[in-house]
């Protein structure tokens, strides 16, 4: 398996499971979404470096300050 077909799968199984939860109704299981979606930047950011494609940054950096931010809201706030 090649580290492009691996940050694939990774971006694919935590960024829907992170939807997925990060949109219930319960506290618990949005925190739980969060870890998630903190769990999935790091194949995205591998997916940069892969690919080449470095104009997808800033989309990554607003990505990861979502992320951040739901988790100082649910977390720490």
């Amino acid at each position: 398996m090649t580290l492009y077909q691996i940050a694939q799968i990774g971006i694919s199984l935590f960024g829907a499971t992170s939807f997925l939860l990060v949109t219930r109704e319960t506290e618990k299981l949005q925190k739980l979404g969060v870890v998630f979606g903190l769990l999935s930047n790091p194949f995205w950011w591998l997916m940069v470096f892969i690919t080449g494609q470095w104009i997808t940054i800033p989309v990554h950096l607003l990505y990861t300050y979502g992320w951040l931010r739901k988790l100082y809201v649910l977390w720490i706030k």
